[in-house]
């Protein structure tokens, strides 16, 4: 039993997160924006929780110590697990508006293709299909229901409100976002926890499209592709394919930071419509 694009399994999980989330919004409904705000930290800070407690079960505790990397700052998911629920503690607009941006759009993009489900490696190393209901399966699907469903119920509770006068700021969160990946990549090979042989490559790190578009990518990728000079795909020092680092992407996130805030606020922009027309 495992997890397919398409298959029995992968839409039931798909089931359980609808389930989970109509659930809590009925739930919540009638309740105090106190217990609104201490739902959504739980949420946050379970998945905290459980992305370092994953070191002790498998595959993780076969690797000591250098997949203790699989707890930092690794991919985007990873770091709206570490830092999402200080950003809901903050006061902080414009790092709340790429939470809900950034968490709903990653969030239901791990739905559509759950990378760490259906593939037979773990970390580029073979490990066999995982089971459907596998500890890992299990995690990641949980993980990644509370980067979305966090942000989603913020934004249908009107705890937190995008504006659009905010927006400019938006790619410049998720360039740092991508900064942050880096940075963090550059750390773990000096602490000789990643080899230093897949670096730079995309299909063996999963670094969030720091270093380029992996090959599982490519047809999706042409979209941001498309915007990218040549010189800035080029090793300037011998002359082969090369994205530089995080830089690549800044043409992109600039032209598609108004199509995620669009695309992740729509729900909220229609329930305020609706709103408005009942109140007429």
């Amino acid at each position: 039993m495992y997890v397919e694009v398409g298959n029995f399994f992968y839409f039931l999980y798909f089931a359980i997160a609808i389930a989970i989330t109509i659930g809590l919004i009925l739930f919540l409904k009638h309740k105090n924006d106190k217990v609104k705000r201490n739902v959504i930290l739980f949420l946050l800070f379970s998945a905290l929780a459980l992305h370092f407690a994953k070191l002790l079960f498998e595959p993780y505790n076969q690797m000591y110590p250098e997949i203790i990397r699989k707890v930092s700052f690794e991919n985007i998911c990873a770091v709206s697990t570490l830092v999402f629920p200080f950003i809901f503690l903050s006061k902080s607009k414009i790092l709340k508006d790429y939470m809900i941006v950034m968490g709903i759009i990653s969030g239901l993009a791990a739905y559509l293709y759950p990378t760490e489900a259906i593939f037979d490696t773990f970390d580029s190393i073979y490990f066999g299909m995982k089971g459907a209901f596998s500890f890992d399966v299990i995690r990641f699907y949980y993980a990644h229901l509370v980067i979305f469903l966090a942000p989603f119920l913020m934004g249908y509770f009107k705890l937190h409100e995008f504006k659009l006068k905010r927006l400019i700021y938006l790619p410049f969160t998720i360039l740092l976002t991508l900064a942050i990946i880096y940075v963090n990549e550059v750390i773990l090979l000096q602490l000789r926890w990643i080899d230093p042989n897949g670096f730079i490559d995309v299909n063996i790190r999963n670094s969030s499209f720091v270093f380029g578009i992996p090959d599982h990518y490519k047809n999706v990728g042409v979209i941001f592709d498309v915007f990218v000079f040549d010189f800035m795909k080029t090793n300037p020092f011998n002359g082969d394919p090369y994205y530089w680092p995080v830089v690549w992407l800044i043409i992109p996130s600039f032209i598609y930071a108004p199509v995620l805030a669009v695309l992740s606020n729509s729900p909220f922009m229609i329930q305020n419509a609706i709103i408005k027309i009942k109140n007429k």
